[in-house]
């Protein structure tokens, strides 16, 4: 009775997902020391203290003020969790350990989510698939690493996001529902990703245990949303920082701010953002391109649709100010990009004598970005912030 339990359950769904295999626990720990090295190359070589300001400090101080999660900028759930790790360990661990200790274990997560969504069996070209995912979202163009390094919530919203993703794709709709509801309260750049991958679920899926993961995905955040405006005595406290903040054009363009209006600003830093936020909105369009001439029965289809639409969103309505979130979120697009193209890759990689080469060159260059934005990150943006 207890296996048939199980068997059913939504912990041998976590069981599966979290199952140890050599290849997905390889990759963690890889992954995890080339966040390790990234940090040391910022901390000690570069002497940059990511405590000193910006988002990391007021990440901490929202911990401090657990009891009280109203920030208008922030969403509580990276906040909670450092809360909950100081008070575990009984404030013997200093800040920045126990905020990358955090982003560590989020970072794990992910990618072993990131591998499971991809190699979905046992086979040799479902491994190297895996892999392949994995690799372009630990080494995503210039911000992979270094924002786990640099230990914001970026890491902590978009885990709960692939895991959701793999629970809703497996046809399991509360607990895909639950995890999307942490999604929503982990970040608040996660929102339309979430929001978009639960319409894709509802196409594939539409019967009331659909309907019901649509309320259980929204309890979290509406317990937070009603306290918050009792607390700040406005109704839209939640929303009204990001329309003026994020939303509201900084170069008189009403869509498409951020992208033309980097390259308004002009600099090599304009020019190089716009460039970088260009490439992505194109990876968002090819994997929207692909995901649509797909097989309707592919039940992927929906959900690459989903997270390119949502980086499409962004890329519409974000300002020059925030728009670098786009790049920071795009590596999202690493799933559907091994699912679609990933096999076409790999089967260059046989036929093609210089195929090998040039994915050893892009995977280089992939890391050589890493170590230049921490540079920059270090001397340039404390100055002149991207």
């Amino acid at each position: 009775m207890l296996a048939d339990v199980l068997k059913f359950s939504p912990i041998s769904s976590v069981v599966r997902l979290f199952a140890t295999r050599p290849y997905w626990l390889w990759l963690v720990l890889v992954g995890v020391l080339v966040v390790m090295a990234d940090w040391l190359y910022l901390e000690y070589g570069m002497g940059y203290d990511s405590m000193a300001f910006g988002d990391v400090y007021d990440y901490w101080q929202d911990s401090l003020e657990w009891r009280e999660p109203y920030d208008a900028f922030h969403m509580p759930g990276y906040a909670f969790s450092l809360a909950l790790l100081r008070g575990a360990t009984l404030g013997a661990l200093p800040p920045t350990t126990i905020l990358l200790f955090t982003t560590l274990v989020a970072f794990a997560i992910a990618t072993i989510a990131a591998y499971r969504l991809t190699a979905i069996d046992e086979s040799s070209t479902a491994r190297a698939l895996g892999v392949l995912a994995v690799a372009l979202f630990v080494l995503w163009p210039m911000v992979g690493v270094t924002y786990v390094a640099y230990p914001i919530a970026d890491m902590f919203g978009m885990a709960p996001l692939l895991i959701a993703i793999w629970f809703l794709k497996s046809r399991q709709s509360l607990p895909g529902g639950l995890v999307l509801g942490l999604t929503l309260i982990a970040h608040k750049g996660m929102w339309p990703f979430a929001i978009l991958v639960m319409l894709a679920h509802l196409m594939t899926k539409r019967d009331p245990a659909s309907l019901a993961a649509v309320v259980v995905m929204l309890v979290p955040v509406s317990v937070i949303w009603i306290m918050g405006a009792a607390h700040h005595d406005s109704t839209f406290w939640l929303l009204s920082s990001n329309l003026d903040f994020e939303f509201q054009s900084t170069n008189a363009l009403p869509v498409f701010d951020g992208l033309l209006g980097s390259f308004i600003s002009g600099g090599v830093s304009g020019i190089g953002k716009g460039t970088m936020i260009g490439g992505v909105a194109l990876l968002a369009i090819a994997v929207v391109v692909q995901s649509w001439r797909a097989p309707k029965d592919d039940d992927r289809r929906w959900y690459a649709l989903a997270l390119g639409a949502a980086i499409l969103t962004l890329v519409v309505l974000l300002n020059e100010r925030e728009v670098w979130v786009i790049v920071r979120f795009g590596r999202l697009l690493a799933i559907p990009l091994a699912w679609y193209f990933g096999p076409l890759l790999l089967a260059n990689l046989d036929r093609l004598p210089m195929a090998k080469s040039g994915l050893i060159g892009a995977l280089s260059v992939l890391v050589i970005s890493q170590i230049a934005f921490g540079y920059y990150v270090s001397r340039i943006w404390v100055y002149d912030p991207i």
